[in-house]
């Protein structure tokens, strides 16, 4: 164990730390210092009662409680316990000594580094803290009285908005005609659609009483600016069909503005036409980049809300590093099997090169920029 392992008893847990049912029960710890959640197993969540029911257990008492309904032995518990806890603690779980907790760290920069790319991938350049569901009193009447139609209208909306986008592609000839492109239009109409975009997640959550974290703008592996909105507390939904719906909204948006442009682009013409053509363009691309589910964005959300995982995309990097660096793999890793761990594996693979594309892609149209403008 590293210089964070459990060298002091009892354990305790620390304050605002939160045992809950995820979705399909399964049983997630909230941190509260971090206001994040952490996937258990039905062991983990026996040894997290212990602790929550007991409030202050030393490591051996919970050991034994634990060999006495385990045919393992004693110390292949106590092994497994105390790697156990020493994850907990990482994830600022337990309460400790500060003083012995400040000893040095013994994981490399790049360890330490990766790590922190992938808890928070994003570097936060502004935000808006909500912490509260948006307009929770009309979203209750609108529940009341739509309920379990929502869905289907809001299928029905984007099968509409995408008749109109190939309507207005097949049957209506626009020329994109570079002279009469109105470049302040085009910008103003995309930062208005990006806020509404973001708005959608926000409105769709809280029609299912979820929490608002906060709105933002960020640059994704510090170096992809994008707007977003943190709605981690969808995790608490039972259901997937709610988070996958919270996740699909922006993406749905996407198709409703570009549906709108289409049709503005057919009931007009000229310069009017021209733009409001290149505007749907640029919505249909936002919501096919926004369904990638190789970047932690809407798409992922949903296809982890589908099959049922929970943070997924951090697993399956952790898995990545553990067997790039040859070292074992801890509790939340143990029970995966082989042909998930090579879903896992592959999946994290795909990601980052797909990334460090994109990284390529950045660094070598700036370096072509600053060499055009030196040269001028």
């Amino acid at each position: 164990m590293n210089g964070r392992a459990i060298t002091w008893d009892p354990v305790c847990l620390a304050p605002g730390v939160e045992l809950v049912a995820g979705p399909n029960d399964t049983p997630l710890l909230y941190v509260g210092e971090s206001r994040s959640y952490v996937r258990l197993s039905e062991s983990g969540a026996e040894i997290m009662r212990l602790l929550a029911g007991s409030g202050a257990a030393t490591s051996a008492e919970i050991s034994q409680l634990l060999a006495r309904r385990s045919a393992a032995g004693e110390a292949e518990i106590r092994r497994r316990l105390m790697s156990f806890l020493e994850q907990l603690d990482r994830a600022g779980a337990l309460a400790h000594d500060k003083e012995k907790d400040a000893r040095p760290q013994r994981r490399s920069w790049l360890a330490r580094a990766a790590r922190k790319v992938v808890r928070e991938p994003r570097l936060r350049l502004l935000s808006w803290r909500l912490d509260r569901p948006l307009a929770p009193g009309p979203l209750a009447l609108v529940r009341a009285r739509v309920g379990n139609s929502a869905v289907r209208i809001a299928t029905l909306s984007a099968l509409l908005a995408i008749a109109a986008v190939v309507c207005a592609v097949v049957f209506v000839k626009v020329t994109i005609d570079p002279a009469r492109v109105m470049l302040p239009l085009i910008i103003g109409g995309l930062v208005l659609h990006t806020v509404a975009h973001e708005l959608s997640h926000a409105l769709v959550g809280s029609y299912y009483e979820v929490k608002i974290r906060e709105f933002g703008v960020a640059l994704l592996y510090y170096f992809i600016p994008v707007a977003y909105t943190d709605r981690t507390d969808a995790y608490r939904l039972p259901e997937f069909r709610s988070r996958a719906a919270i996740a699909l909204a922006g993406p749905m948006f996407d198709l409703y503005g570009a549906g709108a442009s289409a049709v503005a682009s057919c009931l007009t013409g000229g310069a009017a036409a021209v733009n409001f053509r290149l505007l749907m363009f640029f919505q249909i691309a936002a919501c096919v980049s926004n369904l990638n589910p190789l970047l932690p964005g809407d798409g992922y959300h949903a296809l982890e809300a589908w099959f049922g995982a929970l943070n997924f995309r951090r697993r399956a990097f952790s898995l990545l590093f553990r067997r790039l660096t040859l070292r074992g793999l801890p509790p939340n890793l143990q029970g995966l099997r082989a042909r998930q761990q090579f879903g896992h594996l592959a999946y994290a693979v795909v990601a980052l090169g797909y990334t460090l594309l994109l990284v390529s892609v950045f660094i070598y149209n700036m370096s072509h920029i600053i060499a055009l403008a030196g040269g001028r």
